[in-house]
């Protein structure tokens, strides 16, 4: 009778260690996500956004945009940036959004790989 209760404590104090370590795991993997999107990411105010070129990107053509950011609503101060969207469309005009992003350098040309956009307002 005894034997059975140790026996009892120790598989559940073992369970409980493995779920705190999934748990723990899953945290620390958000948190990762989390602070990298924090890293790399522009945001404004769309004002323009036109199909500039395609490219050879990882042994596939991929269309380069040229999008106009500001960051006020109207077009004062206005910079252009060359952006590839492989996971997501390229946006409309007149949104704030903020865009998550790899920077990638090909033949002297700075592009931003954009893999994830977030509405603001």
């Amino acid at each position: 009778m005894k034997l059975t209760g140790i026996i009892g404590v120790i598989s559940i104090t073992i369970i409980v260690i493995i779920v705190a370590a999934f748990t723990f795991a899953h945290v620390e993997s958000i948190r990762e996500q989390q602070n990298k999107k924090n890293d790399q990411s522009m945001d404004g105010w769309v004002h323009n956004i036109s199909l500039k070129e395609t490219i050879e990107y990882m042994s596939k053509s991929v269309d380069v945009y040229r999008v106009t950011l500001s960051n006020t609503s109207d077009d004062n101060d206005t910079l252009a940036y060359n952006m590839i969207f492989i996971d997501s469309y390229p946006p409309y005009v007149d949104v704030h959004l903020r865009f998550f992003f790899d920077q990638v350098t090909q033949q002297g040309n700075t592009y931003f790989l954009i893999h994830e956009i977030e509405k603001l307002g």
